[in-house]
């Protein structure tokens, strides 16, 4: 038995790219062509939008009050139907602490609205899906890695794959392991609609 390949997302960007125009899958067509010119899954950063995925940026700075910590988050709504792909985040804190992170499917309570796109071809008053989320109160982030962050030092946190895969429901956080711990967090990240083969494995 054979499988056809969902190559949508792939079809989209060759179109785009090669501005060609008409019924049936470009990728099947253009294999011999394609794939000694254009790697589809290292697509160049200007070229990612032509295939709908978005470039974007946020951050955001927690000032936590007197017995309490301070905790900042990516998080991917429920019903967003989109894929977030975190490439990296950069964290800071005014004084030396261990700061948590986690992966969680709740979100922290206040939407930042501090969440922007990379591409500067798509219209300001767009927004990206994936929300820039903080909270202060006595809990702290239940730990599935720690880092430690000198004071008015930057903590710069890659990986070649990515940092974190957040479907729709679920955000990465990360929190102050001690109160009164001013800590400054800003993510990078992609997202993209995702096909429903990719949400239910």
């Amino acid at each position: 038995m054979t499988y056809e390949v969902q190559q949508t997302r792939w079809d989209r960007l060759v179109r785009r790219v090669s501005g060609s125009i008409g019924p049936g899958s470009r990728v099947s067509e253009t294999l011999s062509e394609l794939f000694p010119v254009l790697d589809i899954e290292r697509v160049p950063g200007e070229l990612l939008a032509l295939g709908g995925t978005k470039l974007c940026v946020g951050t955001a700075k927690v000032v936590p009050p007197a017995g309490n910590t301070g905790r900042v988050q990516l998080f991917n709504p429920v019903d967003s139907g989109n894929l977030v792909t975190i490439s990296s985040v950069t964290v800071s804190s005014l004084s030396t602490a261990e700061i948590n992170s986690a992966v969680r499917q709740i979100a922290l309570s206040t939407d930042t609205g501090f969440n922007r796109f990379r591409d500067g071809r798509f219209p300001t008053p767009q927004r990206p899906v994936a929300q820039i989320r903080t909270q202060t109160s006595v809990a702290q982030t239940d730990p599935d890695a720690v880092i430690l962050v000198n004071a008015n030092n930057n903590v710069q946190i890659s990986d070649s794959d990515t940092v974190a895969v957040l479907p729709p429901g679920s955000g990465l956080e990360y929190g102050a392991a001690a109160n009164i711990i001013t800590i400054i967090v800003t993510f990078r990240w992609r997202e993209r609609p995702a096909e429903e083969s990719e949400l239910s494995l």
